[in-house]
């Protein structure tokens, strides 16, 4: 028997605004933290 479960993935266009917005958020954050971190950005002011 197929069970019909919340397991399946949900397409993105299901999924609020909200959720997308601050998803994306965290990866530009994270993104910005490792570039930080590993001197490549803000090189050029020291």
């Amino acid at each position: 028997m197929k069970k019909e479960s919340s397991k399946e993935m949900r397409s993105l266009a299901d999924m609020p605004k909200l959720v997308i917005l601050l998803e994306a958020f965290g990866m530009g954050l994270l993104a910005l933290v490792y570039l930080s971190t590993t001197d490549s950005i803000f090189y050029h002011l020291y």
